[in-house]
């Protein structure tokens, strides 16, 4: 699938390159951008923590999500300009990912997002499933940024997992925790892990 030129974020040390998935959605493939000093004490979403790079040496993956929020407001809240976009996020000092990144980073755009301006290429999400053993506290986080508590009025697309551990309620193996897309391509549906 090809991607487009996103940017380079020189405050938090990375880059990207960006996916249409539809009128409301993209990806964002983010990556440490090698060829600028770390400016802060850590990389955003977890990119700097030791787990992550051992993962990343293993190949790409599905490190977590963004979920777009009307105001976002509180304590560590930053607001990000690249020249004509701006928004406002809450970046952690410890580059720490809630829940292993299950539980989303909310985003607040204060001029058009990007995904307005890329090309469709046909792709789309067709679903996001978010695994883990903490799930109240995951449902708790997603109610505090907007989601609503009853499933049948949320994105149809997110699905909530518990995860189980090996042998739990008769199963021979575990649900890991983690994030899990399904993208509809023209060649069929891609999963990313």
């Amino acid at each position: 699938m090809p991607t487009e030129p996103g940017g380079e974020h020189p405050a938090f040390g990375t880059h990207n390159r960006l996916l249409s998935l539809g009128p409301t959605d993209y990806l964002e493939i983010l990556a440490i951008n090698p060829a600028v000093e770390k400016p802060c004490a850590a990389y955003p979403l977890g990119l700097g923590l030791p787990e992550v790079q051992a993962r990343l040496r293993r190949g790409p993956f599905l490190l977590t999500w963004v979920m777009r929020v009307a105001d976002l407001a509180g304590e560590g809240v930053r607001e990000v300009i690249r020249g004509e976009v701006r928004w406002r996020a809450i970046p952690r000092d410890d580059g720490a990912l809630p829940l292993g990144g299950v539980m989303p980073a909310p985003i607040e755009w204060l001029t058009t997002p990007p995904w307005a301006a890329l090309p469709d290429r046909g792709v789309r999400l067709a679903q996001l499933t978010l695994t883990t053993a903490a799930e109240a506290e995951l449902r708790d986080g997603l109610g505090a940024l907007g989601w609503p508590s009853d499933d049948r009025h949320a994105d149809p697309r997110i699905v909530i997992r518990t995860a189980t551990a090996p042998g739990s309620g008769g199963e021979d193996t575990a649900t890991q925790a983690g994030l899990e897309a399904v993208l509809e391509t023209a060649r069929g549906l891609v999963r990313l892990r």
